[in-house]
């Protein structure tokens, strides 16, 4: 169980400090023991425990589209391009 502190006090048990807006795990009888002094040190945190949600990637199509005509555009590009002949070198 999970504590927030609402003053600066000390744990009897172990010495250990705990300062205004610390957020500490307890077991749970400890937890009661604290919260049932009459001073008010420490709220109960309650946890909200999520559920994984799907996430799903969706790419649009234009860009698609457009990588695609630049392939072709390319493709023509090196078509286009007169074929260098080789030539004999004298030696």
């Amino acid at each position: 169980m999970k504590l927030k502190f609402k003053h600066l006090c000390q744990d009897k048990y172990n010495g250990r400090y705990y300062k205004k807006g610390d957020i500490v795990e307890f077991e749970e009888e400890r937890a009661k023991e604290i919260l049932s002094n009459d001073y008010g040190f420490a709220d109960v945190i309650e946890e909200v425990k999520k559920e994984p949600t799907e996430v799903t990637f969706e790419e649009p199509k234009e860009e698609k589209e457009e990588v695609k005509e630049e392939e072709k555009e390319e493709e023509k590009a090196k078509e286009e391009k007169p074929k260098r002949k080789r030539t004999k070198t004298k030696a």
